[in-house]
């Protein structure tokens, strides 16, 4: 269910607004086994299994997955906080499905997934899931690559060590036939076994040392050991030297978060921010980053998050960012990257074909692999047979236009420039730029008083010109003084709208290959929503509400959930906001005195989406450019 808002038009008819990401991100299954790289990805694997449950209150609901699975007459001895979390190990199952596993391993393949991390799981020194993996070692035709993580649950401090110890022999004597096969992977030459969460585990340096030892008796050599770990624990390991390498999940550790509803509520960009500028981790240790679709709500900490803004091309988008850091740092050999995961069913990590989003996460995944763009096939015919875009940028400070210039130089069809500026200095230093510099096919400069900002030059100078258009961009020399992130904010909003050729080529295809697709703007920048927060009315509803009714006389606005491009920049049909331009409100712009909230300008600023639904179009988001 998408939230939403509505406009009233009258006591029988309404719009809706969506405020969500409205358009469907369902995509079917690509086939990516033409492309190739050096980057070995590695896919979580969980056998699936039945979730029936027992506890004391029979309160199935209650449990996950995870829990205990043992006999119950075994449980008399067990620390009281477990007695709830009983599940009968007689409705515990595996599925053994070969032709299912066969699937699964060609979809991985088609993905570009290099092999699975399994987890051998250790309940109370119960191995679980034993079937599933005998089957798949038994079975020496299914060409895959894996390697297990040991997923040590419950082993208590109390625990004598000796009897730790006669336990380790006995998990190495039943993985090394996996350790040994032709399949399993090595790093280094040596058969690379992973330890989950090493700091839940009593006695760890004797038990990593004991497994070292036990498999050079047991002839499988020396292992490569990595520490799986979920928090930043590192100095702690480091100390140890145990481990030859470790992984971890996206760094979301100091995320800035704005209060909602009670919760707390973060921009996914932000996180995609906080990796791109990753610093590497002082250790001795072999680091490899890993990536998962989405985020559990206490991901990292023991707080509750709610990610807003995400999508499949911010998840293409941090998984970029984790190959490009990989590339610089190893050479192919120790190019690998861990993906959580192809198969889990626990929420928020569905890979495999999904409801939502089917397919659209792995396909997201495999592009970002393969280094191509996140629309593959650009649909550009009809744009290059004409000047049917205009660019309007407003040009108050003239310094920046080498900015304008650089990036509406990115645009890959013809188009026509038109600036606006404020005094004849400008326009004639803007003028001989645009003269040495700009590849547009003519350019405009008008010169208004500096009242409206960007808002009343862009409806004026497009005025009586816009209907010779298909589509038209807005930008605007964006410094906003008032903050310490203008420069920022600006650059993020340009770079989405003009980054590079690619970006504008998508946009223009999903333009053209969606009729009714009205306009695009980028999310909202993560600084701003950390500072305002989302969604802001502020003093503007009167302002709105005047402009609207210029348009629709009995047009009112739903107070919720408000939704626009903020800071005014975006991509738009001429068919879906044409009426704006024909509008004569020029003695409601007020003389510009700095103002931050409650003007017409910044009325029309929220009103473009409700524009375009009474259009009968519809509105997206986009993130393409940290």
């Amino acid at each position: 269910m998408f939230n939403i808002s509505i406009i009233f038009l009258s006591n029988k008819k309404e719009v809706y607004i969506d405020i969500d990401n409205h358009i469907s991100e369902y995509e079917n299954d690509y086939d990516f086994s033409n492309f190739s790289t050096d980057i070995k990805l590695l896919a979580f694997y969980i056998p699936e299994i039945k979730k029936h449950y027992e506890t004391q209150n029979n309160n199935h609901s209650s449990l996950e997955y995870s829990k205990i699975i043992m006999p119950i007459h075994k449980t008399n001895n067990l620390p009281q906080n477990y007695k709830n979390e009983i599940i009968r190990e007689s409705e515990y199952y595996q599925i053994p499905d070969i032709k299912r596993f066969l699937y699964q391993i060609e979809l991985a393949k088609s993905h570009g997934i290099y092999g699975f991390a399994i987890y051998y799981n250790l309940i109370f020194q119960k191995q679980l899931l034993k079937k599933f993996l005998v089957t798949f070692l038994n079975n020496k035709t299914i060409e895959f690559h894996f390697l297990l993580i040991l997923n040590f649950q419950r082993i208590y401090k109390e625990e004598n060590i000796n009897e730790i110890k006669n336990f380790v022999q006995k998990i190495i004597k039943d993985i090394k036939d996996y350790l040994v096969d032709f399949r399993y992977i090595k790093i280094n030459k040596k058969p690379a076994l992973g330890i989950y969460e090493p700091e839940k585990i009593s006695k760890l340096e004797e038990i990593v040392e004991f497994l070292r030892k036990k498999s050079k008796e047991f002839g499988i050599g020396e292992i490569f050991i990595i520490l799986f770990k979920k928090k930043s624990t590192n100095n702690y390991f480091s100390k140890l030297n145990l481990f030859d390498a470790y992984y971890e999940f996206p760094t979301i550790n100091n995320l800035k978060t704005r209060f909602l509803n009670k919760k707390k509520v973060l921009p996914y960009s932000q996180i995609l921010y906080k990796n791109a500028e990753y610093k590497d981790e002082n250790l001795k240790l072999l680091q490899f980053r890993g990536n998962m679709p989405l985020f559990d709500e206490n991901f990292g900490n023991n707080e509750s998050y709610d990610f807003d803004y995400y999508s499949p091309e911010q998840f293409y988008i941090l998984n970029k960012i984790f190959i490009e850091w990989t590339v610089k740092k190893y050479d192919s050999k120790l190019q690998f990257i861990f993906i959580n995961s192809l198969n889990e069913w626990n929420k928020g990590k569905l890979f495999e074909n999904d409801k939502k989003y089917g397919y659209s996460l792995l396909n997201s995944l495999s592009k970002a692999l393969f280094n191509l763009s996140y629309i593959n096939n650009y649909n550009l015919i009809n744009l290059n047979k004409s000047t049917t875009i205009a660019i309007q940028a407003h040009v108050y400070y003239e310094d920046l236009i080498s900015e304008i210039i650089q990036k509406t130089n990115n645009i890959p069809v013809s188009f026509d420039l038109y600036v606006s500026t404020d005094s004849e200095y400008k326009k004639k230093y803007i003028t001989n730029y645009i003269l040495n510099h700009s590849i547009a096919n003519k350019f405009e400069i008008g010169i208004f008083n500096n009242k409206g900002r960007d808002v009343l030059p862009l409806l004026i100078q497009l005025r009586r010109k816009i209907k010779k258009y298909k589509y038209f961009c807005h930008i605007h020399t964006k410094k906003s003084l008032h903050n310490n992130f203008g420069d920022e904010w600006r650059n993020y909003l340009f770079n989405n709208l003009l980054g590079d050729k690619a970006i504008i080529s998508e946009i223009l295809t999903e333009f053209e290959d969606k009729m009714n697709l009205g306009i695009i703007f980028p999310e909202i920048y993560y600084k701003v929503f950390i500072t305002y927060g989302k969604n802001i009315l502020g003093a503007n509803l009167k302002s709105m509400e005047s402009l609207l009714k210029k348009i629709a006389p009995y047009l009112k606005i739903s107070i919720k959930n408000l939704d626009f491009p903020m800071g005014n920049m975006f991509w738009a049909k001429v068919k879906s906001v044409f009426q704006i331009f024909h509008l004569n409100f020029y003695e409601q712009f007020p003389k510009e005195n700095k103002q931050i909230d409650g003007t017409i300008m910044h009325g029309i600023e929220r009103i473009w989406i409700y524009l375009v639904k009474y259009n009968h179009f519809y509105y997206k988001k986009i993130f393409k450019h940290l």
